[in-house]
């Protein structure tokens, strides 16, 4: 952002339309650094619409005297609008998204060990738990949460 930019953001006196027109290329900048970290099928545009929203919501909480400058306080927001609409359109749970993350550097790990693809006996065994367990949390985490 431009030195004029970041200067006209922490200023108490800038109105809300110089705030949101001066903070609409940051929510573009953090949407996309933020897509490069994700799966292809996240939409940019879906991010940059959560973003906006978390901008116009800082824009409208902003308190100068709390926070003398604008840009830092709406990062946050931003970037906490942006997780959140991340959050709600994903299938897996946390305790998922971690267990996913698991199995996949244990199967890293056993790849560079034994210098081929691991067989689905090994990755079980190398987490410590039952082959038929292995196969179902694999298919659960596959299948996504289900209703009960």
């Amino acid at each position: 952002m431009s030195s004029y930019a970041q200067n006209s953001m922490s200023k108490p006196e800038t109105g809300r339309e110089d705030l949101v027109r001066l903070g609409l290329p940051l929510v573009r900048r953090m949407a996309f650094r933020m897509a490069r970290r994700l799966p292809p099928n996240v939409d940019v545009n879906d991010l940059i619409g959560a973003g906006t929203e978390g901008l116009l919501k800082a824009v409208q909480h902003y308190d100068p005297d709390r926070y003398p400058h604008f840009e830092p306080y709406a990062k946050t927001r931003i970037r906490g609008a942006i997780l959140d609409e991340l959050r709600a359109n994903d299938s897996l749970t946390r305790y998922g998204r971690s267990r996913m993350a698991e199995i996949t550097n244990t199967i890293k790990t056993l790849q560079q060990s034994l210098g081929r693809q691991p067989a689905e006996d090994e990755i079980a065994e190398r987490l410590g738990m039952p082959l038929d367990q292995y196969q179902r949390l694999t298919g659960d985490l596959m299948r996504g949460p289900t209703l009960q």
